[in-house]
């Protein structure tokens, strides 16, 4: 069976995708190193979620102090789903059900 002029160039652009998705993970640094390069802002640092002196001024608050569910609330609800989620380790956490 011949291949068509067609289906040479879709294999062609196949194989050139791959070969520039081979490159791009072995160039570049995967996002979670980019994220944590610092060892001030790995998981569990307590300056991960803290707000700077200027976006302080800039009016900026914090969505999650990482202590408590203060300011939340469920969809369609007046009250936080507690029954739902859980903070534990300065992470908010959905509990199996």
């Amino acid at each position: 069976m011949a291949l068509r002029c067609r289906d040479t160039e879709r294999i062609w652009i196949s194989i050139f995708v791959i070969f520039l998705a081979v490159l791009a993970g072995i160039t570049c640094p995967s996002l979670a190193q980019l994220a944590y390069s610092s060892d001030s802002l790995k998981p569990g640092s307590a300056s991960l979620n803290v707000l700077t002196e200027s976006e302080k001024a800039g009016g900026w608050r914090l969505l999650f102090d990482g202590k408590t569910t203060r300011g939340w609330r469920g969809f369609r609800r007046q009250d936080f789903p507690a029954e739902c989620w859980r903070v534990e380790k300065g992470c908010l956490h959905l509990t199996p059900s």
